[in-house]
């Protein structure tokens, strides 16, 4: 959603599996030197992620109908991610001793 909404791409890879690594190099030489984009897209969440920006929709991303996520917003989004993922408050200067 953020990257979405921002007009970003999303990636997330392993450095472990050359495929990827030239897939990512291929967009982020599109971005920094003019290159051509790459046709790369893994949208599935359950593999490492190449989302090219302005290849998604919000109705994909929420799975809602169009219309329906009229009412998301970035606050919406954040309650769902610390539902699912609980922030821990930590002291930085504790980790240090």
């Amino acid at each position: 959603y953020v990257a979405h909404t921002n007009g970003a791409s999303l990636l997330f890879f392993s450095s472990r599996d050359t495929g990827l690594i030239k897939k990512t190099k291929e967009l982020l030489s599109h971005y920094g030197f003019g290159t051509s984009e790459g046709k790369s897209l893994s949208q599935d969440y359950n593999k490492p992620l190449i989302i090219p920006a302005g290849s998604d929709s919000l109705n994909f991303i929420t799975g809602m109908v169009e219309g329906d996520n009229q009412n998301m917003n970035f606050e919406s989004w954040k309650r769902v991610f610390t539902a699912n993922f609980p922030q821990v408050n930590k002291n930085i200067k504790d980790s240090f001793n």
